[in-house]
């Protein structure tokens, strides 16, 4: 920006100098006119500066500021023609009081430019900048002299000039000679400035993403090869020889149930450009296990064809874990440890809704254990607690199928849920339950019916529709249930719903 408003002001102190006492090559005036210009061209000229030193690390339209500069130039030197700009000299008196408080207004713009040029000299270099500086210090002692002549042609005024003139050498020297011959400096420091601005803003990137366990990553799509973070060889475990991964490493690594869901948002991101977010488990090859989260977008070509996925992966296992635990907590039986009320009725809930939607049946088996109260009452509630433990777990793990589920509904009540089983193969894992607990000899009361703990259950198996509410079959059950314990005990009693 430097470069247009001392061309600019060049032009009009050309102007002036045709203007100048004595020379009679455009018309005759007096010295006031020229003096005017030369008050207009200073201004410009420092004005020049101030505006380079603040756009040094900036962008700039060239075209914009040479306009500004030109429309500034003749707008003013119109002004000093047409005798409406204040008088700068008045021939036997001198300069004018604007003449003189200009003069201090420039040298104030000037040392305005050297603060600015100064404070970014990081930019442009510490030679590049003293030499502006030292310009700048010659224009501001020349502009001193101008402040002090009364005849144009006196010692001050050719003083003024000298200054000038020195200081205009530099100038040519620092931005002609300099820029020309050697202008890998300048470009070199600002080189080397965004080279260490760039490493600094890698190795905070770096530190970021370790403290945040955010790693990022990258598939281009025609190779299918995997750029990865060094976080995000972390992440996952895998020793870093290149910074690429095999995508089948990463997939051999995901728990089998998240992998489908894992490659299925791949394909729906790729494909139609849907919203890519994944949380899935998996084992690292220490033996780790890891909650990870990931999101991704796509990176499409000037033809509008993806090329490229661009992701971010979030280490999460801790957040996950504590998330699990106070899952675990909300939806655990606090004494027995298998599914609470809340849970068992939640997951019979998703269970009807699929078994309606697949036409499956399913059923449901309420038990209760005999003689209870009068075995806490014998033994007392410590042993009764232990009693009820072993036989939840009995309950559970007399389930084989990762769909079938048992909660505690009650105090010795427990309710199993069977989905896609129908009735004869409800009565039979009912069966096996009851033989189970037997086999537990939890040594039983006086006062009991039978020499060891056992329980009764009733069954009910119904092919659910919109039109039934699992609470009647939940009661079909209970009837059941009701039927064994007056049935004798220690038995099984079902029915299909009707």
């Amino acid at each position: 920006t430097i470069g247009p408003g001392i061309l600019v002001a060049t032009i009009i102190i050309f102007l002036h100098a045709l203007m100048y006492k004595g020379m009679n090559i455009i018309g005759q005036y007096d010295s006031d006119l020229p003096t005017q210009l030369w008050i207009i061209a200073n201004y410009i000229q420092a004005s020049a500066f101030l505006v380079g030193a603040i756009f040094v690390n900036r962008k700039y339209n060239y075209k914009i500021t040479m306009t500004s500069f030109l429309i500034v130039g003749v707008t003013f030197t119109t002004l000093a023609f047409a005798r409406v700009f204040p008088s700068c000299f008045i021939e036997g008196e001198g300069l004018t009081l604007f003449k003189i408080i200009s003069e201090y207004l420039i040298i104030f713009i000037y040392l305005l430019a050297i603060y600015v040029l100064n404070k970014k000299r990081v930019y442009i270099g510490n030679s590049f900048t003293k030499s502006i500086i030292y310009a700048i210090a010659f224009f501001i002692v020349g502009e001193l002299f101008f402040t002090l002549y009364i005849d144009v042609f006196g010692i001050n005024n050719f003083l003024g000039h000298i200054f000038r003139l020195f200081g205009f050498i530099i100038i040519y020297n620092v931005m002609i000679v300099k820029t020309v011959n050697a202008p890998l400096d300048t470009i070199f420091t600002n080189l080397s400035l965004k080279v260490e601005e760039t490493k600094n803003a890698e190795e905070n990137l770096k530190l970021a993403q370790s403290i945040a366990k955010v790693g990022s990553w990258e598939l281009m799509l025609d190779t299918q090869i995997m750029w990865a973070s060094e976080e995000a060889f972390k992440i996952y475990e895998i020793e870093r020889i290149s910074d690429f991964i095999d995508i089948s490493i990463i997939q051999s690594m995901v728990d089998q149930k998240d992998r489908e869901i894992l490659n299925h948002a791949l394909k729906d991101l790729v494909q139609f450009d849907k919203p890519y977010n994944v949380t899935f488990k998996m084992d690292t090859a220490s033996g780790k296990v890891k909650y990870i989260n990931s999101r991704a977008t796509l990176k499409f070509d000037q033809e509008n064809n993806p090329i490229k996925v661009v992701g971010a992966i979030h280490d999460i296992t801790e957040l996950k874990e504590k998330e699990l635990k106070l899952e675990s907590l909300a939806y655990s039986d606090f004494l027995t440890g298998i599914h609470n009320r809340r849970r068992i009725f939640e997951d019979l809930d998703k269970s009807w809704r699929l078994c309606i939607r697949e036409k499956f049946a399913i059923s449901f088996v309420m038990i209760d254990i005999d003689d209870f109260k009068s075995y806490n009452d014998n033994f007392g509630h410590i042993i009764g607690d232990k009693a009820l433990i072993d036989i939840a777990n009995e309950i559970k793990s007399s389930l084989s199928r990762p769909f079938d589920d048992v909660g505690r509904i009650g105090g010795e009540e427990f309710l199993v849920l069977l989905p896609k089983t129908n009735f004869e193969s409800a009565i039979k894992i009912a069966e096996k339950i009851r033989k189970s607990v037997i086999d537990l000899k939890i040594k039983s009361c006086d006062k009991c019916d039978n020499d060891f703990l056992t329980i009764s259950l009733g069954v009910c198996t119904v092919t659910p529709t919109n039109e039934i509410a699992y609470e009647k079959v939940i009661n079909c059950a209970d009837e059941a249930l009701f039927e064994a314990k007056n049935d004798g005990k220690n038995t099984v009693k079902g029915k299909q719903y009707c």
